[in-house]
């Protein structure tokens, strides 16, 4: 079921990504694709080994739990799944700065936080930011560290928070809280091309999410050469494994420590950018295909 093969979070990077590695890794099996909506279909129609059927009707629950089985069994499938939800660093100085003045963002390298918002642009009208995203504990952090760093005449980095919707929930005056309004930038929605840029001028990517099932920026961040700052909860210390800083999600004074020490500690960025290339260079769409079709193969021996 590819219900958010149009997301623009995580969830739809994921799914987008893995099915393009597992339909070439199983070119000899054929694969009955599930759409929510026809403007969904024809991504694959040119591969001979996918069918693509749309389900249109029903929300989001009548849909999985009613709509996606009775398809599955009228179409005999050996096994249904239904997912639960390499970028290299960018160094071309013109690419850098198209990217930069496309977005308006402060002068590199700044500190990112990735919070994509709602998955589909049109939904994001009147809604509140995810809690699980902790924006509101990681401005506060972010403010005590500025403080800290003016009372030792240190300039700390901008933050940049992107994601669809985000300016609009982060006014002035709602950032003013925290710190002052003019270090934090809210760029808005950004081209999931133009990301590796982003990553690649920042000077750590800050993700204290309470909740991930995965938590892709880390491994975009880290093959992008940018230094991780990310919760000990979830999955997140599964994907950093030893190539991130890992703090308590809530712990704001631990927060700013870390923001504190990837802003000034030039060998301590240096040891972690190393880290997370090298951490990241274990991740594999083409690997991660192969392994879900060893799972869905021995899945369909077993019925």
């Amino acid at each position: 079921m590819l219900r958010a093969i149009d997301d623009v979070d995580g969830q739809g990077i994921y799914i987008r990504k893995l099915c393009d590695a597992l339909f070439e890794a199983g070119v000899h099996n054929e694969y009955v694709a599930f759409y929510s909506n026809a403007g969904q279909s024809g991504r694959y129609r040119g591969r001979a080994n996918v069918r693509e059927v749309v389900l249109p009707g029903g929300a989001k629950l009548v849909g999985d739990q009613v709509l996606v089985p009775l398809a599955a069994r009228r179409e005999s499938l050996d096994v249904l799944f239904h997912h639960k939800f390499g970028t290299p660093p960018v160094t071309d100085p013109a690419t850098l700065a198209r990217v930069r003045e496309r977005y308006q963002l402060p002068a590199p390298p700044y500190l990112l936080m990735v919070v994509r918002g709602h998955q589909i642009q049109e939904q994001t009208a009147l809604k509140a930011l995810t809690p699980r995203k902790n924006v509101e504990v990681a401005l506060e952090a972010y403010g005590r560290m500025r403080t800290r760093s003016a009372g030792e005449r240190k300039l700390p980095p901008a933050l940049v928070i992107l994601g669809i919707g985000i300016a609009d929930r982060l006014t002035p005056d709602v950032v003013g809280a925290f710190t002052g309004s003019d270090a934090v930038h809210t760029p808005g929605f950004v081209e999931f091309t133009d990301m590796p840029a982003l990553y690649s001028m920042a000077r750590a990517l800050v993700f204290p999410s309470r909740y991930e099932s995965f938590g892709i920026p880390i491994v975009e961040a880290m093959a992008c050469g940018c230094p991780v700052v990310t919760s000990a909860t979830s999955a997140c210390p599964e994907v950093a494994g030893n190539a991130g800083l890992l703090v308590e999600p809530d712990d704001v004074d631990a927060l700013g420590s870390a923001m504190e020490r990837v802003s000034f500690d030039d060998r301590l960025v240096h040891d972690l950018r190393g880290r997370g290339l090298r951490r990241a260079a274990t991740f594999s769409w083409s690997d991660s295909a192969r392994t879900l079709l060893a799972e869905l193969l021995v899945a369909a021996r077993a019925r």
